[in-house]
C-alpha cells in the first residue's frame, strides 16, 4: 500500500521541508531556530529514507543516516551547547520585519523553482539528444543486419520461384 502512496507521501514531506523553511524565514528566536532546523532535517531524513525504500536505492540509507546524526542529532546539540556557555542574546536583530522576509523568501522562491523546473528540462532533452546520437552511431551495424536478412530473402524469393 505505500508504493501506492509513497510518492504522494514525499512530495507531502517535500512541502512540510518548505513549509518549515518559511517558518525558519519568520521565527526571531533563536532556540526556535534550531529546534526548526533539526525539524527539518529530520523531515528531510524521512524523505531520504523514504525515496530509498521506494526505489531500492541501498546507498541512501546513508545518506539518510547521516541526516539523522549530522542535522538532528549532532549539530542541533553543538548549537544548544554553545548558546548555553556563550549566554548569547535569545532574539535575532531583524533588519526588515517578518512579513517583508516571508514575501522576499517567496519572490526568490518562486524563480528558483522555475529555473530547477528549466534547467531539468534543458538537461532531460540534452539526454536525450546524446542517446539519440548514439543509436545513430549504431545505425551501421543495424544497417549491415538489414542489409544480409534483404539478401536472403532475395535468395529464398529466387530458390522458391525456380
Amino acid at each position: 500500500m505505500l508504493q501506492h502512496y509513497g510518492p504522494q507521501l514525499v512530495n507531502l514531506l517535500a512541502a512540510v521541508l518548505l513549509l518549515l523553511s518559511f517558518s525558519m524565514l519568520a521565527q526571531r528566536r533563536i532556540i526556535s531556530l534550531i529546534n526548526l532546523y533539526a525539524a527539518q532535517g529530520f523531515v528531510l531524513f524521512l524523505s531520504t529514507a523514504l525515496v530509498a525504500w521506494l526505489t531500492g536505492q541501498t546507498h541512501l540509507y546513508g545518506s539518510a543516516g547521516l541526516t539523522l546524526a549530522l542535522k538532528v542529532i549532532a549539530l542541533p546539540w553543538i548549537l544548544h551547547r554553545l548558546i548555553r556557555r556563550l549566554n548569547v542574546k535569545w532574539d535575532v536583530e531583524t533588519l526588515i520585519n517578518i512579513p517583508t522576509t516571508m514575501l522576499v523568501g517567496i519572490v526568490l522562491a518562486l524563480p528558483a523553482l522555475l529555473a530547477k523546473l528549466a534547467l531539468g528540462g534543458a538537461l532531460l532533452a540534452l539526454i536525450e539528444m546524446l542517446s539519440a546520437k548514439m543509436r545513430i552511431f549504431r545505425a551501421p551495424e543495424f544497417l549491415g543486419t538489414a542489409f544480409l536478412l534483404a539478401v536472403l530473402a532475395m535468395l529464398v524469393h529466387v530458390l522458391l520461384e525456380r
